[in-house]
């Protein structure tokens, strides 16, 4: 497949404070798409001039205080988000965070998805490997062992007045909707077979950190066993033997983690 036949992928990204990652999530993600937008929440470390950098990097959206990671919060973003990228005309909009990691062949993997075993599909899903404590392993029970997302859409034949809404297809503060629920074609997506690496729970500090905010500051965290699950292997969202792990193949072990 030469460029010109490529599909068009513009990124929509939302960060805040992700200097530790977002080199190597800007470089996972540079050959598969034509261009980068990006929400910056208020981001007080190296993470703008970092994406500054990047040449695929289009449009940075500069929210100088840091927004709340709620409901009416998150709609407002992923619609600035959504209009942003729709002024780039593309074909596909994929949804990324600055702390995940697609694997050395995503851009075969999911070209072939896209224009040639897929071609009429609307919405891809993608598995989502929490990397626990060491570059090599991730977690594998409860909750953590059959992870999805719908997080790749085609921008054709969508309703005109598609936009992110208040209803949260996922409950609590932890989750956010990575596209629109109302994106035809998102009760049936097709599974892609490339796996993200999400460090959001790397070390015991980024997971204490979230715990506790989650746990706080979600009105109905009791629906989720208040966020025990996240670290440690209590709860019921953890496995029945506790937290269990696997190791990652060599070729998606991720270099210069610390």
């Amino acid at each position: 497949m030469n460029k010109d036949t490529e599909p068009k992928i513009i990124i929509i990204m939302r960060l805040y404070n992700e200097e530790r990652w977002i080199e190597q999530t800007l470089n996972s993600i540079y050959d598969i798409c034509k261009g980068i937008v990006i929400f910056d929440n208020g981001s007080t470390d190296n993470t703008r001039k970092i994406c500054e950098k990047c040449d695929k990097v289009l449009e940075i959206y500069k929210q100088d205080s840091t927004l709340y990671q709620n409901s009416k919060n998150n709609v407002n973003i992923n619609n600035i988000l959504l209009k942003m990228a729709m002024k780039y005309d593309p074909e596909y909009i994929l949804s990324v965070d600055g702390d995940e990691i697609l694997p050395p062949d995503v851009k075969d993997i999911l070209f072939e998805e896209l224009c040639i075993l897929y071609p009429n599909s609307s919405v891809f899903e993608f598995q989502y490997l929490t990397i626990w404590d060491t570059p090599t392993q991730y977690r594998y029970d409860g909750v953590y062992s059959n992870t999805w997302y719908p997080a790749l859409f085609k921008v054709k034949d969508q309703p005109k007045d598609l936009v992110y809404t208040d209803y949260l297809h996922y409950t609590g503060v932890s989750h956010i909707q990575k596209i629109p629920i109302t994106t035809m074609g998102f009760t049936k997506p097709v599974r892609s077979k490339i796996k993200f690496q999400h460090l959001g729970y790397y070390d015991e500090k980024i997971r204490q950190k979230k715990y506790s905010e989650y746990s706080t500051n979600d009105d109905h965290s009791e629906i989720w066993n208040n966020y025990v699950h996240c670290i440690g292997g209590d709860g019921k969202f953890s496995g029945p033997n506790g937290m269990e792990f696997r190791t990652l193949p060599k070729n998606m072990i991720l270099r210069n983690i610390h």
